[in-house]
């Protein structure tokens, strides 16, 4: 699975929405996280309290994300749009506590509109966010699936990475809309995995042109983004460059 040169093209995007917990110590998630930045690149999503929560991060998260950023992990904040219904001032005011008390590097934004008559909108939020970190944030438009090709097409997006699929791997098996063409990154997220599929999903991921991938078999019924998978070793291991 690696490239001929030994480069090797999927990254790890994981959505940390577990609680650094570090009043009883050891932390496992963020500990184990934290070791996977030595073998592999890895970006991490936080989201206090869907988004940052009003405020600053309290004790713990400073304890774990010092102890990512430590490791070499890219963190980015969480924030949601609610399909473009959310008014646009409130987003960027999450947009601007992340960057102003979190030292983070960017924004992972969430439910998406997939319309083109609200790519503008989300233009304005790249442009934002870009601005408030000095044209140096990595910024992540989840869509879930493909977005209308205008989304492709958009010269002030160019730089972003989309996320194009965030489903379960029955679903991921008929999955045939990667776009090895787009100027932006692109990214899948997938649950419900089983661990024996691992490599083949891994291949696929490949082959469809993605950029960054995360895979669980933790399901929708217990929250897949609130631990790691059962096979976490062996996912690192998939994404490590020989």
């Amino acid at each position: 699975m690696t490239l001929p040169n030994g480069a090797f093209p999927l990254e790890l995007l994981i959505p940390l929405y577990n609680y650094p917990n570090y009043w009883d110590l050891p932390n496992y998630i963020w500990d184990d996280l934290a070791a996977s930045a030595a073998n592999t690149s890895v970006t991490a999503i936080v989201n206090p309290n869907s988004g940052p929560g009003g405020a600053g991060p309290n004790g713990d998260y400073l304890i774990g994300m010092a102890q990512l950023r430590t490791a070499g992990v890219k963190i980015l904040g969480y924030v949601s749009t609610n399909y473009g219904n959310r008014a646009i001032a409130d987003v960027k005011a999450d947009i601007d506590l992340y960057q102003q008390l979190f030292n983070i590097n960017g924004i992972f934004i969430d439910d998406i509109a997939r319309s083109a008559s609200m790519k503008h909108y989300y233009e304005e939020l790249y442009t934002y966010a870009q601005t408030a970190w000095a044209n140096s944030a990595s910024v992540v438009l989840n869509f879930g699936l493909q977005p209308n090709t205008n989304y492709y097409s958009s010269k002030i997006l160019a730089g972003a990475t989309f996320v194009v699929y965030e489903n379960d791997e029955d679903t991921w098996n008929g999955f045939t809309n990667g776009h090895p063409a787009a100027t932006q990154s692109l990214a899948a997220l997938v649950h419900g995995a089983s661990g024996s599929n691992l490599n083949s999903i891994v291949t696929k991921a490949i082959a469809q042109g993605m950029d960054y991938l995360y895979v669980t078999d933790r399901t929708l019924e217990q929250n897949p983004w609130d631990g790691l998978p059962s096979f976490w070793s062996a996912l690192v291991a998939a994404l490590t460059p020989a």
